[in-house]
């Protein structure tokens, strides 16, 4: 119900924050698995997102690799630079 849905905003409210605060090396290692994130969860598909149980393990890997790909950018360094 509505404890879900605050949680649920608080989450994407947090992502986002997390997400402008990296380095720009960092967003750019993000920047695919946020854009998918952002695609699942435009209002036009986000029913699927939400209310669907198998859905929710796609949303999550989502969520994890965008995190792992932003720490990692900013943690290690490029190898190339």
């Amino acid at each position: 119900g509505l404890l879900g849905l605050g949680a649920l905003i608080t989450l994407i409210a947090m992502l986002v924050r997390w997400y402008w605060r990296l380095p720009p090396e960092a967003r750019r290692a993000a920047l695919p698995f946020a854009a998918s994130l952002g695609v699942a969860f435009f209002p036009i598909n986000s029913q699927h997102s939400l209310y669907i149980g198998w859905w929710f393990g796609t949303i999550l890997l989502l969520v994890c690799a965008m995190l792992v790909a932003g720490e990692r950018a900013r943690l290690v360094p490029d190898p190339e630079a």
